[in-house]
């Protein structure tokens, strides 16, 4: 088994597929698609992804990834978030972050830092490489990155909102076995353009009980002003309830095409 991740060492992905796997090897890849690709080449890989912040909501490149790779998402974990900026001294000209960072810090630099350019990159750990490497950088990251890459750490808990955290997603080839608390499914409408299309989509949820705990709609990348719908509800998608709705919604009606990406087994604090 090899396990992938978004890289370099010491990002919030790392720490979190350590997490996971405290005695495995990890395998830091440079970006989101990178470790998709990698767990498509070998049924045996898993990757660890972020999923979904607190304060800037969904990573729209994971849940993009999601729907277009026939991976599933085998649990979900969650981290503490606690940006540090750090830099080789005071005299940089330059922040530079993930742009989900710079985005979960946005008060603190307009606050303290309006005048500095931003400049994201792939990971908050590159973004502190970045910083060792060119004293005009400036890295939103976190303590355990900026003291891996031997970082002075300016100002610590800069997130906008305390209590930040993030969910990771565990992917892999085969879907967990264990019973789902919670599962994410996508919605994709045959016919998009039709009055009431979400209601009828969702009323089948009410009418069995089935409580949605999310709903985000994004672009399908086929037309404009056509989405696909990500649903999260309670239970565990391959449930009676759950397979009765699905067949409603496919078979009965035919107003939208159900893709099952997984779920949260674990019970997160």
């Amino acid at each position: 088994m090899t396990i992938y991740t978004l890289g370099p060492e010491a990002s919030y992905s790392y720490f979190a597929t350590k997490k996971l796997f405290p005695d495995s090897h990890i395998h830091c890849c440079p970006t989101i698609s990178d470790v998709f690709e990698q767990v498509n080449k070998n049924k045996n890989n898993l990757g660890v992804v972020p999923l979904e912040n607190m304060i800037e909501g969904t990573v729209r490149e994971t849940f993009d990834l999601l729907l277009e790779n026939k991976l599933h998402i085998y649990d979900i974990t969650q981290s503490q978030i606690n940006h540090c900026l750090a830099a080789q001294n005071k005299d940089f000209s330059i922040i530079t972050s993930h742009q989900q960072a710079l985005a979960q810090c946005r008060k603190y630099l307009q606050k303290n830092y309006r005048k500095i350019n931003l400049e994201d990159t792939k990971s908050t750990s590159l973004a502190a490489q970045l910083a060792l490497e060119n004293s005009k950088y400036a890295a939103i990251t976190s303590k355990e990155a900026a003291e891996y890459y031997g970082l002075r750490i300016l100002d610590e808990n800069i997130s906008d909102y305390p209590n930040n955290k993030t969910k990771f997603a565990l992917i892999s080839h085969k879907p967990n076995s264990k019973t789902h608390l919670n599962s994410l499914a996508a919605l994709i409408p045959n016919n998009p353009d039709q009055p009431g299309l979400l209601i009828k989509m969702l009323f089948p949820f009410q009418e069995n009980g089935v409580n949605l705990t999310k709903i985000e709609s994004r672009p399908n990348k086929q037309n404009l002003n056509e989405y696909i719908f990500y649903i999260e509800f309670e239970g565990d998608a391959r449930q009676a309830r759950a397979r009765k709705i699905f067949t409603y919604l496919e078979k009965d009606l035919q107003i939208c095409k159900v893709k099952i990406l997984g779920g949260q087994c674990t019970k997160l604090s």
